[in-house]
């Protein structure tokens, strides 16, 4: 018998799995994307799929300063695929 796992909340999907994409961002990094939560102002809960794309492209904006373009893209692409895979219902598991 398979044990049943509930899916977590569309924003603690999201937080978890951007946490992965950035968990290897240098420390100044790690500051510009706390700022970019704070600047949504909104606790976990509230971050409906309209924040977290505004997250991911205030992220993208800040790594444009410090980041070489292709690792860039790639981290773009990771935060686009955990926002599809939490808020999206019909995205592939």
């Amino acid at each position: 018998m398979q044990a049943v796992t509930e899916r977590l909340p569309p924003h603690a999907q999201f937080l978890r799995g951007a946490a992965r994409c950035l968990q290897d961002m240098p420390p100044i990094m790690s500051f510009a994307i706390m700022h970019q939560l704070n600047e949504l102002k909104c606790d976990a809960p509230e971050l409906t799929a309209e924040r977290a794309r505004r997250f991911i492209e205030g992220v993208v904006a800040a790594l444009h300063l410090f980041v070489p373009p292709l690792e860039v893209d790639q981290v773009r692409e990771a935060l686009l695929r955990e926002h599809r895979r939490a808020y999206m219902p019909y995205a592939p598991r």
